[in-house]
């Protein structure tokens, strides 16, 4: 089976690259068993991979964002690849890593805002998610602004070491992922109950005695959680009613500015949801490092009739390696116009054999690679072992997200797992509340697939 795609992982405080190059399956022939190997030669130089797939040579430059580490030997050398019924997999050690062209060549996506479903200046009445009891009485909010802080936590604003001003006025809304902040007059006059505990002061829905939200500061202002209200009275199988959709990508970016910090390039959180029936759900993250991800779908051509153009070695680029790739600029500008050329898929005479030479493109993705725990209930969260409970009783900051975030974030989460655990040839995840599993999640646009 041909090569379909290659993804290509670096985790930014390891001087390694980890490859995998995914096959493809063909529908059309049934009886193809992906399980049988195939004697394929990888080739390696200080600038890149290539391989032979159906007489055309695949070429995959680094872009001189990276210079491999190896001994050569007729200026090339074999990797020391591990074939698997779906995929090849084999890591490269490196020598130099150009972090300018590193970040040139990587989709950069930034914080958006969050799109609420309430309008300025128009007649809004906020419910009870559960039982539709009035929460906010019916008025015109003409001042909805995000929150002065990116933060999860605005109680913490209104601490007394905070003195920057963010009481919201009688007509205002200040509002972040999950929550917004109101005036206290706004409450509806029945069926609102407080409750005082160790953390502070709870705002319970006098109905049905749901969690809505908490008293911030000296009552000067309420905290609403986004899932558990909604816009009309009536019941809806929408659930995230005062935010429209907002992707794993945006959740995340969000999320890390909360993220407890463990050392400089580690920190954890400690997520919760309340599903609509009432069960809990937590998602533990113990460690988020940065990622970088490159990737491709590997383009086959069968048509070696197209114009013949002038050859281009794929080990050229080692005679320009004796300068830092840090800090070389002229010899970055030369190879990158070997790049291209090759990109035009350059006819060559090799072994006597027509060619056709095809570059695989990379397209870098940042990300953060997580260790994480999932429990779905309270108890699972209560078997947990000693020092587990510890670390998340000590160590993490606890967050309330809604249902559809941390079903997203988890979703993503399973979807990468068996990618990441082939890419960094790791054992079978055990099925186990104490063991800690592994994925990514690719900071992408939304409409990237």
């Amino acid at each position: 089976m041909p090569l379909e795609h290659v993804v290509i992982s670096y985790v930014r405080d390891a001087n390694w690259l980890n490859v995998l190059m995914l096959k493809s399956v063909d529908i059309l022939q049934p009886y193809t068993n992906p399980l049988v190997s195939q004697d394929r030669r990888i080739e390696v130089n200080p600038y890149g991979f290539r391989w032979l797939e159906a007489q055309v040579e695949q070429r995959v430059p680094f872009k001189d964002m990276f210079e491999v580490n190896h001994d050569l030997e007729d200026q090339m050398m074999l990797g020391h690849a591990e074939e698997t019924g779906i995929d090849i997999t084999f890591g490269l050690s490196l020598k130099r890593i150009n972090h300018f062209l590193l970040e040139r060549n990587t989709v950069n996506v930034e914080l958006e805002k969050l799109r609420m479903t309430i309008d300025e200046n128009v007649l809004s009445t906020l419910y009870c998610s559960q039982c539709a009891n009035e929460i906010v009485q019916t008025r015109c909010f003409g001042h909805i602004r995000p929150f002065p802080v990116l933060t999860m936590r605005p109680e913490t604003c209104f601490a007394t070491k905070y003195p920057v001003n963010v009481y919201p006025r009688d007509d205002g809304i200040f509002f972040g992922l999950n929550y917004i902040v109101v005036s206290p007059r706004v409450l509806g006059t029945r069926g609102i109950l407080y409750f005082s505990n160790a953390q502070g002061c709870s705002v319970v829905c006098g109905r049905c005695r749901q969690l809505l939200g908490e008293v911030l500061g000296d009552g000067v202002a309420i905290l609403l959680y986004a899932d558990t209200i909604r816009s009309s009275p009536f019941m809806s199988f929408q659930l995230n009613e005062i935010f429209k959709h907002v992707n794993t990508t945006q959740i995340m970016l969000r999320l890390l500015y909360d993220g407890m910090p463990m050392n400089a390039e580690k920190s954890r959180l400690f997520l919760k949801c309340i599903r609509p029936d009432g069960q809990h759900h937590y998602l533990v993250i113990l460690e988020i490092r940065p990622i970088h991800i490159f990737r491709s779908k590997v383009c086959l051509t069968d048509d070696i009739d197209q114009p013949v153009e002038p050859s281009i070695s794929f080990t050229d680029s080692s005679s320009e390696g004796s300068q830092d790739t840090d800090t070389s600029s002229t010899s970055s500008g030369k190879r990158s116009d070997h790049g291209r050329a090759g990109n035009r898929a350059a006819k060559r005479q090799r072994s006597g054999l027509n060619r056709s030479v095809t570059s695989v493109d990379l397209e870098g993705y940042r990300g953060r690679r997580l260790k994480y725990l999932f429990f779905r209930t309270d108890e699972e969260i209560a078997n947990a072992t000693e020092n587990l409970q510890e670390a998340i009783t000590n160590d993490s900051l606890v967050v309330r997200i809604s249902y559809v975030m941390l079903m997203e974030l988890v979703n993503e989460l399973n979807y990468n797992e068996q990618m990441v655990a082939s890419l960094e040839k790791l054992p079978p995840a055990e099925v186990s509340m104490d063991t800690a599993r592994l994925s990514y999640i690719l900071f992408k646009h939304d409409g990237d697939s």
